[in-house]
């Protein structure tokens, strides 16, 4: 059954909220197209007063200190509401309109290829920061700024006012509400209720057509991805002024994760730590364009004919390619691996369009590993999907595995 509350619902004028009762589960409140018939159950016209157990629903757009390093408005650009989606923008525009498509994106000339490179981050330019055009204390956040958002609060899925989204509580235990507002693309309307796309303030280098978003979906975890610049997407400000954001690094650093040694934020060879690097034969210190039997260094041609070079090779020059490149670093260990592996909290990412996983140490850090996959036999396997990293320890039953 549907019973009528006496509330609409705000972000929709054509809805009600109602009480949905089912045989079998909770009774919870839903919302209802207002044209239905409905049941109606009175109650008495006086008594005391009931708390909404919703959370405050404010009219103003606000700054809200979260405890990170820039407070985070508390709904999107030109929303009334915490709950209300507020407008679609394409990356760079500054106009909302009713289509979104490359044919009338304002930085190309109908097509993604001819898309016009207006910046890597176009923060705090009110001639793209559609947020900052229109009050100059905020900004378009970039891509760090959406990672530590992500990194560091905790995401609770919820539904306030019968609109879903995730409720935000950051390190200082104050909250902000992000609707699954949904995108917009070639003339038609997407995900509204279950998913949305946010826009940072940085472009995609790789691919000038795309830029940086926050993808939030029902059941799954947030990630900083990529989209379509011509895509509407919302947008919520951060402030400009305040504090400091960790940019993402360039260069390879240890990460402190609160395990008994520390992790490289990247893997050997890469420059990012989206990108896979290079690939390695165990115990071979170069990369080559093909991994066969026939070409690897300590066998002569066969799996029968491999050399034991030793149970463990870390720290060995000859053999351990991170020390060779740098003596403060190793492989890591067998036992150093499933230390990460049951004392991290892994979580499904995508970072600058690659997938991989985010792990997130006792101390609070985290660090990147893409899916990089493998190669041997002339190709490169399952890029994209998952990945093989190497231990310093062989297997002690069959010399030519590790």
């Amino acid at each position: 059954a549907n019973y009528w509350t006496a509330n609409n619902v705000s972000g929709d004028v054509s809805k009600a909220k109602t009480a949905f009762i089912k045989s079998g589960t909770a009774t919870t409140i839903a919302s209802s197209n207002r044209r239905t018939g409905c049941a109606l159950r009175a109650v008495s016209s006086t008594g005391s007063t009931v708390v909404d157990p919703d959370p405050p629903t404010p009219s103003n757009l606000e700054l809200v200190d979260l405890g990170l390093s820039v407070k985070w408005a508390n709904m999107n650009v030109d929303a009334t509401t915490s709950m209300i989606k507020g407008s679609y923008y394409a990356w760079g525009e500054t106009a909302t309109k009713n289509r979104f498509s490359w044919s009338n994106y304002q930085y190309c000339s109908g097509t993604a290829s001819t898309c016009q490179n207006i910046g890597s981050d176009i923060s705090k330019n009110s001639s793209y920061d559609k947020a900052y055009k229109d009050n100059s204390t905020m900004c378009m956040p970039t891509a760090a700024q959406w990672k530590e958002l992500i990194n560091s609060c905790t995401w609770t899925e919820t539904t306030v006012s019968g609109i879903k989204g995730y409720n935000v509580k950051g390190p200082s235990g104050k909250t902000i509400f992000l609707p699954f507002a949904g995108c917009s693309y070639d003339g038609h309307d997407y995900g509204s209720g279950s998913y949305a796309y946010y826009w940072t303030s940085n472009n995609v280098s790789s691919d000038v057509s795309k830029a940086q978003a926050a993808y939030l979906k029902s059941g799954a975890a947030t990630t900083v991805t990529t989209s379509n610049r011509r895509t509407g997407a919302a947008i919520r400000p951060v402030e400009k002024t305040s504090g400091t954001t960790p940019e993402p690094t360039t260069g390879l650093q240890l990460v402190d994760l609160g395990l008994s040694v520390k992790w490289a934020n990247m893997n050997v060879g890469a420059t990012t730590a989206s990108e896979r690097g290079g690939y390695f034969a165990w115990g071979e210190t170069a990369t080559k364009s093909t991994y066969r039997w026939a070409n690897y260094k300590y066998c002569s041609g066969t799996a029968e004919t491999c050399q034991n070079i030793g149970s463990n090779i870390s720290k060995n020059a000859t053999y351990d390619k991170p020390y060779k490149d740098d003596a403060t670093m190793c492989l890591p260990t067998e036992a150093q691996w499933n230390e990460l592996i049951s004392r991290c909290t892994w979580t499904a990412a995508t970072v600058d369009g690659v997938k991989g996983y985010n792990v997130k140490g006792p101390s609070g850090k985290s660090i990147f590993l893409p899916f990089s996959g493998c190669s041997y036999d002339g190709s490169n396997r399952n890029v994209g999907t998952s990945a093989n990293y190497w231990t310093a320890n062989n297997v002690s039953g069959d010399v030519s595995k590790a």
